[in-house]
């Protein structure tokens, strides 16, 4: 399996630029809030707070900011600032089982709501949703 934890030095957090659309969920749209969305898209508040994310498999999943990248698709933007997680503030996807166990545990049919939700479509999915 590929996983990649990169530790930060909070001083120093590794920011880069993605695609907001090549950002992947690790919850339910049912946990998105729609006035935070609108709040999001009105104040560009994702590119003050960056989305913070795990490699697994060679996809990005969100970790923090799952409001702030729909909503930073709604605003089509190309590229926003992403931050590789803290382990200090997210233990749980420190473990390579945990983020397998956590995205299996969401259907397929999460990646078509957030689709949906945020007016896009994902160039590709990955096999770690559950089909059902």
């Amino acid at each position: 399996r590929e996983y990649t934890i990169i530790q930060q030095n909070s001083n120093y957090p590794l920011h880069i630029m993605l695609s907001p659309l090549s950002l992947y969920p690790s919850q339910s749209v049912r946990n998105l809030n729609k006035t935070t969305i609108d709040f999001c898209v009105d104040t560009r508040s994702y590119s003050l707070n960056p989305i913070a994310i795990v490699k697994y498999l060679g996809y990005h999943y969100i970790v923090d900011g799952h409001n702030r990248m729909v909503a930073a698709a709604l605003n089509n933007e190309k590229l926003i600032n992403v931050c590789l997680f803290d382990p200090k503030l997210f233990p749980f996807f420190s473990d390579p089982d945990n983020v397998q166990r956590e995205l299996s545990s969401l259907s397929i049919s999460t990646l078509y709501d957030f689709e949906d939700l945020g007016h896009f479509r994902y160039a590709s999915y990955p096999k770690t949703y559950s089909m059902i």
